[in-house]
């Protein structure tokens, strides 16, 4: 199991896995970005989960993700996780190499804010364009996101109090395999599948 503390050297696998909340189903390590939405759309595991719209909600929330990024993490690896949030919805999680300077560049279109919110004591961003809302916070360079303020709430506590998906072994031996593939790969927690599903 992993564990970090903020002055060591943290690689993204390592960093993303205590950002991701417990409940959590499916990881998917996505090292090319720019393929994402090709290599996702034709990925059997999103086909399955597609009466939920779960391929619309990720074609969306990469786009958000990269007008917030100002397009910068199309060659930066990105973990996308997907957890129920809400009954029988699902909700996917958007993390990545991303400075906080980074994402300031995203306010200078015209139709684009940037709100502040606190939440147990840090700050909850929401990006708003027409086309919707990302909100999200900054861990140790890295940046969280998703399209549900539910998830990122999860996430953030969960991520402060240490009890995430570091906790699950059999997660943990899943996500130790993608951490080392050059392909987009997943992992899954078959109890948290299970419990989705039951």
């Amino acid at each position: 199991m992993w564990a970090c503390s903020s002055n060591e050297t943290a690689t993204p696998h390592q960093i993303s896995i205590s950002s991701i909340p417990m409940g959590t189903m499916a990881v998917c390590s996505v090292p090319n970005p720019s393929m994402a939405s090709l290599a996702l759309g034709s990925s059997m595991y999103v086909k399955a989960l597609d009466s939920m719209s779960v391929s619309k909600d990720l074609d969306r929330g990469l786009h958000l993700y990269d007008i917030l990024s100002g397009g910068k993490t199309s060659d930066r690896e990105l973990i996308i996780a997907l957890a129920p949030v809400k009954a029988r919805e699902l909700s996917c999680l958007f993390i990545s190499r991303l400075d906080p300077a980074e994402t300031i560049s995203a306010v200078t279109a015209g139709d684009t804010t940037i709100s502040t919110r606190s939440y147990e004591g840090r700050d909850i961003h929401t990006l708003s364009v027409p086309s919707g809302q990302l909100h999200y916070y900054h861990h140790m360079g890295m940046t969280i996101a998703s399209m549900d303020a539910l998830y990122i709430e999860q996430s953030l506590l969960q991520t402060t109090s240490g009890i995430n998906m570091a906790k699950d072994k059999e997660f943990v031996k899943a996500y130790d395999r993608i951490a080392s593939s050059d392909e987009v790969a997943v992992a899954f927690s078959p109890s948290s599948v299970a419990d989705f599903m039951s």
